[in-house]
C-alpha cells in the first residue's frame, strides 16, 4: 500500500469531516424560520454529497470497465437508498405511502451485496475481462425477493403486522424476511471468501486483506440489528442504511488503495520510481520530470541527442525525441553490448579462418564422395547390363564373320536393338537415383526408340502407356525386360507389334500382341515365365503382371 499524496490526504480529511458531521446530526436539530429540519434529512444530504464526490472520482480512477460499471451501479443504489429513507422520514406522507417507501429499502438491500459479489469475481483480472452472460441469471433471485417485499401487504410473508394492518412501526418478521437475510449474508460472505481467495492466489501482503474488515463489521452489525439490540439506539447507530452504505463504500475504496482494483492515478510517482532512465525536458532543456535512474547529463549533450543518438564517454547511449512543449530523453547502457560486439568481431575473424579451412576440407571430401558415388553407379549399371553387353559382343563377332548380306542385316538389326535396350536401360537406372521412381513417359520413350528400328524391318508398331503416378525402377525394368525378351525371341518374323501398358491397383500390366510369320513362335514362348495365348492366324498375345516392387504376380 503506497503512501498518500497531499491531495489525497486532503480528500480523506474532507470525507471524515462529512462523516463526522453526519453522525453529529443524530444529536442536534436545526430550526429554519420556525421549521425544524429533521436530522435524518440533513444526514442524508451529507451522505449524498459524500458519495456523489466519491463517484466522481471513480470515473477517473477505475481502469477496469466491468468494475467501474458495477461500482457506479452500487453508487446509484446507495444514493437511492439514502434518498428514499430521507423522504420516508419527512413525515409528510400517509401510512400506506410510508410503508411502500420502507419496502423500497429492499431494492438496494437485495442488489448491493450481489453487485459486490460480481465485483469480487473481477478483482485481479485483465481490464477487458467480462463475466459470462449466463451469470446474469442470478439477478432473478433478488428480483423475486423484491417482488415478495413489494407485495407483502397482500400475503405478509416478509413482515407480519398486528391485525394485518400494514405500518412501519409495529411488525414481526416472517419467513420471507429470513430468506432475504440469508441471501444478503450469503452474498457478503461469498464476497469475503472471493477476496481472501484472490489474495492467496496473488500471494498478497497483510494489508491486501484490509477491504475485508468493513464487510466483517457489516455482518456483525446486521446480526445485532436483526436482534434489535437496544445499544444501537444509545450510540446513535440505529440508521442501518447509513451504516451499510458506508461500510460498502469503505470496502471498495480500500480495494482501490491496496491495488485489488486497478486505479488510474499516481503516474508521477510511478515515473519517478521507474527503473528506466528517462526524463522529460522543456524547450530550454530544463528538467520537468526525471526518473531517479536518469544520469545527470550536460545541456550540450542533450541538445546534440535531440537531433540524433549520442554515445556518452561512459558508454551510455542518449536518445531524444521531440514531444509537445519539449523533449523526452532516455539512456541506454551499451557497455555490455559493446563488449559483446568486440568479442563477436574476434570470434568472427577466428570463425572466418576456420570456415575457409573447413570449406576446403568439405570440397575435397565432396569430390571424393562424388567420385565414389559415380564409381558405385557405374559398377551397378555394369552389373545390370553385363549379360546384354556379352550378347552384343557375340553378335558383333558373328557379324564380322558373316558374308551373306541378308544375314549381316539381321545381325546388325539385332545389335541395334540391343544397343537401344542397353542405352534405355541405363537411362532408367540413372533417372531412378533421385527418388527411386520413374515417370511413365520414360517407358514411352523406350518403346518409341525401339520401334524406330523395328519399323526399319517393315514391322507395323504401336503402343499405349496409361499411368497416373510414377513407377518404381524395378517395375519399369521388369516391363522393359519383358518387351526386350519378346522382341529378341523372333522380331525377324514379326509383321506387327502392339504394346499396351497400364497401371492397376496392385501394380502394372503389359500386354504385347504380335502378328508373326513363324508358326512355331507360340510353342517357343509358351511354358516360360511369359504368359502366351494363341489367337490364331499367327496372332499371339503375351502378357505379364508386375507388382509395384518389380516382382511377378
Amino acid at each position: 500500500m503506497q503512501r498518500l499524496s497531499r491531495n489525497e490526504k486532503l480528500l480523506f480529511a474532507g470525507a471524515l469531516l462529512l462523516i463526522a458531521a453526519a453522525y453529529i446530526m443524530n444529536y442536534v436539530e436545526i430550526s429554519v424560520g420556525g421549521y425544524i429540519l429533521r436530522s435524518s434529512t440533513i444526514r442524508g444530504a451529507l451522505f449524498i454529497v459524500l458519495y456523489s464526490c466519491w463517484g466522481r472520482t471513480l470515473e477517473r480512477r477505475v481502469m477496469h470497465a466491468e468494475i467501474r460499471h458495477c461500482l457506479m451501479a452500487e453508487l446509484l443504489l446507495i444514493i437511492f437508498w439514502i434518498l428514499d429513507r430521507s423522504i420516508k422520514f419527512t413525515g409528510i406522507f400517509d401510512e400506506t405511502t410510508t410503508v411502500y417507501l420502507w419496502y423500497l429499502y429492499y431494492l438496494p438491500i437485495l442488489f448491493i451485496p450481489l453487485i459486490a459479489l460480481r465485483i469480487s469475481f473481477c478483482l485481479g483480472r485483465q481490464e477487458d475481462y467480462r463475466l459470462p452472460i449466463k451469470a446474469g441469471l442470478i439477478y432473478l433471485i433478488p428480483l423475486v425477493l423484491l417482488l415478495a417485499v413489494l407485495t407483502n401487504n397482500a400475503h405478509q410473508l416478509v413482515f407480519v403486522f398486528p391485525g394485518r394492518v400494514p405500518n412501519s412501526i409495529e411488525y414481526t418478521y416472517g419467513a420471507g424476511y429470513f430468506v432475504i437475510v440469508v441471501w444478503t449474508a450469503g452474498c457478503i460472505t461469498a464476497t469475503i471468501f472471493r477476496m481472501i481467495h484472490r489474495n492467496r492466489v496473488t500471494k498478497g501482503r497483510f494489508w491486501l486483506y484490509l477491504p475485508i474488515l468493513p464487510l466483517l463489521l457489516l455482518i456483525v452489525y446486521c446480526i445485532i440489528y436483526v436482534l434489535r439490540f437496544s445499544g444501537l439506539e444509545t450510540i446513535r447507530l440505529h440508521d442501518m442504511s447509513s451504516v451499510v452504505c458506508l461500510m460498502i463504500v469503505l470496502s471498495f475504496e480500500l480495494c482501490l488503495q491496496v491495488g485489488l482494483i486497478p486505479s488510474n492515478e499516481r503516474y508521477r510517482e510511478l515515473f519517478l520510481n521507474a527503473g528506466l532512465p528517462v526524463g522529460i525536458f522543456d524547450d530550454k532543456m530544463r528538467p520537468y520530470l526525471v526518473s531517479r535512474a536518469f544520469r545527470d547529463t550536460e545541456e550540450a549533450a542533450l541538445q546534440n541527442a535531440a537531433d540524433e543518438p549520442l554515445i556518452l564517454p561512459d558508454g551510455i547511449r542518449l536518445v531524444g525525441s521531440r514531444i509537445a512543449g519539449g523533449y523526452s530523453f532516455w539512456q541506454e547502457d551499451i557497455r555490455s553490448a559493446a563488449k559483446i560486439l568486440e568479442e563477436l568481431e574476434d570470434m568472427n575473424e577466428s570463425l572466418t579462418e576456420s570456415s575457409i579451412a573447413a570449406r576446403k576440407a568439405y570440397e575435397t571430401r565432396k569430390e571424393r564422395q562424388q567420385l565414389a558415388e559415380r564409381n558405385r553407379l557405374y559398377d551397378r549399371m555394369q552389373r545390370e547390363i553385363q549379360g546384354k553387353l556379352q550378347t552384343v559382343q557375340g553378335l558383333v563377332s558373328s557379324f564380322e564373320k558373316e558374308e551373306d548380306p541378308e544375314a549381316e542385316r539381321e545381325f546388325l538389326l539385332r545389335i541395334l536393338l540391343l544397343g537401344v535396350f542397353i542405352k534405355r536401360r541405363s537411362n532408367l537406372f540413372f533417372l531412378s537415383q533421385d527418388s527411386g521412381r520413374i515417370d511413365p513417359e520414360e517407358l514411352e520413350y523406350c518403346l518409341e526408340e525401339s520401334f524406330v528400328y523395328l519399323r526399319m524391318c517393315g514391322i507395323i508398331c504401336g503402343y499405349e502407356v496409361l499411368g497416373r503416378t510414377g513407377i518404381s525402377f524395378r517395375a519399369a525394368c521388369r516391363i522393359y525386360d519383358f518387351f526386350e525378351a519378346v522382341m529378341e525371341e523372333g522380331f525377324d518374323q514379326f509383321e506387327s507389334v502392339y504394346v499396351h501398358i497400364r497401371q492397376q491397383e496392385d501394380g502394372w500390366k503389359i500386354l504385347t500382341e504380335v502378328q508373326t510369320r513363324d508358326s512355331g513362335f507360340f510353342e517357343k514362348v509358351n511354358g516360360r515365365s511369359i504368359y502366351a495365348e494363341d489367337e490364331g492366324d499367327g496372332a499371339v498375345l503375351l502378357s505379364l503382371h508386375v507388382a509395384e516392387g518389380g516382382g511377378r504376380r
